[in-house]
């Protein structure tokens, strides 16, 4: 009963503090946007600041599409655009003056200095992200609010083959009109003028129904908007016309999550991983966490063992927890001691650390004695 107890204790707070993950840019070079809800009308944003350098693959030659930029402050991305169609970068950080709540990468433990006035990037680091590659983040602990901090050569390191992508294509493909209403609704969300952006989006639809990123933008909006029924709407219209499409996986996955769907969460996380078993750390917890729901413990023990794999940099250390909840089920208390002592280890100011420390001790009471 002991062990019992533990894990609904354990389980706790890893799937209770999942939320949406940030969106990808899809316009082109400047394509920075967050569909979100203001954190605080009142709180000035930092100036801009303009970050440029060149992103090559190992060979020395150029992506073979756009990669995704995203400034990384205190564990949560923020997407800021992507690079142009030859691996150039050109962006203003600082257009994400409205903080999205459906953020995922929040990684417990970061204790950074408070910014300083003058360099408001300076504890933020940049981060590349094209499916199949892996590169190391580049710091912005020298960056200015003026001038253009020159990020050098950050080259993509291949991991494996990947199917899914980041960029549909279904964004070259559509018409004029759906672009520039598209465009319009990317200005104004940055004005925090939420109306008109949705009207934008829908409009953008309307005009081309195949226009993945626009389904997808539009349903991010109406997440952030607690229109929830819309938003699922939208982005199963957006797989619908690009089944490759990876973002709106995701999204789908915390909505299933949220309403405790376990049912569809198995189903969407397996889709997205069989289009990209690299990249999604967070995929891996969501299969572990419907299994376990579901009392499928083999299931879930090998999605969280194969997802804390894939992180390799622990951007995702509730995979931990909940691994140890999995052991523990399946009555393995010493193995699940070990999965917290990592937990403990590698994430020692964790937000949830006394928890974890007392279900630590807690759980290692329950040993046999030597």
């Amino acid at each position: 009963m002991a062990l019992q107890r533990l894990v609904k204790s354990a389980l706790w707070i890893a799937a209770a503090g999942l939320t949406l993950q940030p969106a990808f840019g899809q316009a082109g070079g400047n394509a920075g946007n967050r569909p979100a809800v203001p954190a605080s009308m009142d709180t000035a944003a930092p100036p801009p600041v303009r970050i440029t350098g060149k992103v090559i693959l190992e060979d020395k030659s150029a992506p073979p599409t756009p990669v995704l930029v995203e400034r990384v402050c205190a564990g949560l991305a923020h997407p800021e655009g992507t690079t142009d169609a030859k691996g150039n970068i050109a962006i203003d950080l600082g257009h994400d003056i409205i903080r999205d709540p459906y953020a995922i990468h929040v990684q417990p433990g970061i204790d950074l200095a408070p910014e300083e006035a003058d360099r408001p990037f300076m504890d933020c680091a940049i981060r590349f992200s094209l499916p199949g590659y892996r590169s190391d983040m580049v710091s912005m602990s020298t960056a200015k609010p003026v001038g253009h901090p020159y990020l050098g050569t950050v080259v993509l390191h291949f991991v494996g083959k990947v199917d899914g992508y980041l960029i549909s294509p279904t964004s070259l493909e559509a018409p004029k009109d759906a672009k520039k209403a598209f465009d319009k609704a990317q200005e104004v969300i940055r004005k925090n003028k939420q109306a008109e952006a949705l009207q934008n989006y829908q409009k953008a639809v309307q005009i081309d129904p195949q226009y993945a990123a626009a389904w997808y933008e539009l349903g991010r909006l109406q997440a952030a908007i607690h229109k929830v029924d819309d938003a699922k709407q939208s982005f199963n219209a957006a797989i619908k016309t690009d089944p490759k499409y990876l973002s709106p996986y995701l999204q789908l996955s915390a909505l299933a999550e949220v309403s405790e769907n376990w049912p569809d969460l198995a189903e969407v996380t397996g889709r997205l991983i069989a289009l990209d078993p690299i990249d999604y750390p967070e995929a891996y917890f969501y299969g572990a966490l419907s299994n376990y729901r579901t009392r499928k413990m083999d299931v879930a023990e090998k999605f969280a063992r194969d997802g804390l794999k894939v992180d390799l940099d622990h951007h995702f250390p509730q995979t931990y927890q909940l691994l140890a909840s999995i052991l523990v089920a399946r009555n393995q208390p010493a193995a699940a001691v070990e999965q917290l002592e990592t937990y403990v280890n590698l994430f020692p100011r964790a937000d949830d650390i006394v928890t974890v420390q007392a279900n630590l001790v807690q759980l290692r009471a329950s040993l046999p004695k030597k």
